[in-house]
């Protein structure tokens, strides 16, 4: 046992655990691909199958979405994604039914006929009520989830802790499913009731920078922000507000681990 050579695997290898896939690089290219491939095989399992509307919608809302919600809970799918997986059961569907396969969907989410589930919706109303159960947990993973909200913070050079700040949409994906979850709720019209500990404002001036760019120009040009410690308005112009201050000024003024002028 002492010469045993443990190897790790490489970060864009997958490991399961507990049936969800994992990997140290949070590819979800593995993740992508199971579900295409679940969702082909019961598709080719239905086809020839004398099967009726309802028993269809009941395997997709009883069968098909729990295990895809519980297999991609550890990863965040855009809304394209979602609908973009869920192509083939949705024109097996139309099949069986006999419609035109460029048929509305509304026809077959609508609460009024077949209301099937829709995947995307099913699955940011898990991930939010996974994350809310974090949050009030008392133990190591409540600890944990806010450990994490303030790496999100510092990572993003934001002002606040980011279930009180965050000012990102879903116009831009993040590696990180919190990140998108964020993102996304304020089209659920969801949001968190903080409490006043988990506040973590960082006070100075009055102008964030986060609030005045828009959010591709910030991420864009948030390294160098970060290098150089800009979170303010205020330390970009004069103490009069009247102008934007030059390089050489700024170095007289704040002390900046680098004397180089960026580009």
């Amino acid at each position: 046992m002492a010469d045993t050579i443990i190897r790790a695997k490489d970060e864009s290898a997958a490991k399961q655990v507990l049936g969800v896939w994992i990997t140290l690089s949070k590819s979800d290219k593995h993740i992508i691909n199971q579900i295409r491939y679940e969702v082909k095989q019961l598709c080719n399992t239905l086809q020839h199958k004398l099967i009726t509307d309802k028993q269809l919608q009941y395997v997709y809302n009883a069968v098909i979405i729990p295990r895809l919600e519980y297999r991609t809970q550890l990863t965040f799918l855009s809304k394209n994604m979602c609908h973009s997986l869920m192509v083939p059961f949705r024109t097996l569907f139309k099949h069986k039914l006999n419609f035109n396969k460029c048929i509305s969907n509304t026809i077959l989410h609508t609460s009024l006929l077949y209301q099937l589930h829709s995947f995307y919706n099913i699955k940011i109303q898990s991930m939010f009520t996974n994350l809310m159960c974090q949050l009030n947990d008392s133990d190591i993973t409540g600890h944990i989830t806010l450990i994490h909200f303030c790496q999100l913070q510092s990572y993003f050079n934001l002002s606040d802790n980011p279930l009180i700040c965050w000012p990102f949409n879903s116009a831009i994906l993040f590696y990180d499913p919190i990140a998108n979850l964020l993102s996304v709720l304020p089209d659920f019209h969801l949001s968190f009731n903080c409490h006043s500990s988990w506040s973590n404002k960082i006070h100075g001036n009055f102008t964030y920078v986060s609030a005045i760019l828009n959010q591709s120009l910030y991420i864009k040009t948030l390294p160098s922000f970060k290098a150089h410690r800009i979170m303010f308005v205020e330390q970009l112009v004069n103490f009069d507000d009247t102008y934007l201050i030059n390089w050489q000024d700024r170095c007289l003024t704040h002390s900046l681990s680098t004397n180089k002028i960026p580009q």
